[in-house]
C-alpha cells in the first residue's frame, strides 16, 4: 500500500494542479505540516484522530488561516487515494469543521493603491495625459476625496464635459480590445513569476509582442 506522501506527490502532477507555483505551495504546505509526521505511512493505517492532531498542531501555532489549507490538501489526497480504489472510507472528510474561522487581516491602505498613486504622480509631472477609470457608464459615481485621490477627483471634472466624455468613451476602441484579446486568445490570466518583478515585466513584455505579432500578421493579409 503506497504512502500518503507517495500518494500526495503523484496527486500534485494531476491537471487541477497544472501551475507551476501552486504546486509549489501545495507541497511546501504538506513537506512542512503533514509529512514529517504521517508521510511515511501507508494510507490505508492513517485514521482520523491523527489527522486531526496535525491540523489542531499548526491551528494551536496560531496558523488558522494555514490550519484550513492543510486540512483541505490531505483531504484532496485521500480523495485520489479513495478515486484510485486503494482506500473505502474517507477519514480527513470535513476535518476544517474542528478548526475556528480563518480571519485574513485588511491593511489599512493597499500597496497596490499606494503604488498606483506614485505612478500617477509621476506621469501627471510629464507631458501624458492621465486617464482615470471611474467605472460602468451610467452609474452613479460614489463621493470622491480629493485630498486623497487626487488624480481621480480631475478625471471625475473632466467628464463634467461633453469633450471629456468623447475621450474616455475612446478607451473602448484603445484599451479593451488588447486587454480582451490576452485573457481570451492566449488565455493569459496570471503571472508565473508572482513577485518577481523583473520576470514579471518580461513575461508580460513576451504576451505583448505575440499580440503586436499578431496585429502585424492580420494588417499584412
Amino acid at each position: 500500500m503506497p504512502s500518503l506522501e507517495t500518494l500526495a506527490r503523484a496527486c500534485l502532477k494531476l491537471p487541477t494542479l497544472s501551475n507551476g507555483k501552486h504546486q509549489s505551495q501545495v507541497a511546501n504546505t504538506l513537506e512542512r505540516f503533514v509529512f514529517p509526521k504521517i508521510g511515511k505511512r501507508p494510507i490505508d493505517t492513517i485514521h482520523r484522530p491523527e489527522l486531526v492532531d496535525v491540523v489542531q498542531a499548526v491551528q494551536l501555532d496560531g496558523r488558522v488561516e494555514t490550519a484550513h489549507r492543510v486540512a483541505g490538501r490531505i483531504a484532496a489526497v485521500f480523495d485520489y487515494a479513495q478515486d484510485a480504489g486503494l482506500i473505502d472510507s474517507h477519514p480527513a472528510s470535513r476535518a476544517c469543521w474542528l478548526l475556528s474561522h480563518a480571519i485574513r487581516a485588511k491593511h489599512p491602505k493597499s500597496h497596490w493603491l499606494m503604488r498606483a498613486t506614485a505612478v500617477l504622480a509621476q506621469l501627471s509631472a510629464g507631458p501624458t495625459e492621465v486617464i482615470v477609470a471611474l467605472g460602468r457608464e451610467g452609474k452613479k459615481q460614489a463621493s470622491i476625496d480629493a485630498d486623497k485621490r487626487p488624480h481621480t477627483a480631475v478625471m471625475a471634472a473632466k467628464l463634467q464635459s461633453a469633450e471629456g466624455r468623447a475621450k474616455y468613451r475612446r478607451r473602448k476602441a484603445i484599451v479593451e480590445p488588447p486587454n480582451g484579446w490576452i485573457k481570451h486568445v492566449p488565455e493569459f490570466r496570471q503571472f508565473s513569476f508572482g513577485g518577481v518583478v523583473e520576470k514579471v515585466r518580461s513575461e508580460f513584455k513576451r504576451v505583448c509582442a505575440a499580440l503586436n505579432l499578431r496585429r502585424m500578421a492580420v494588417m499584412a493579409l
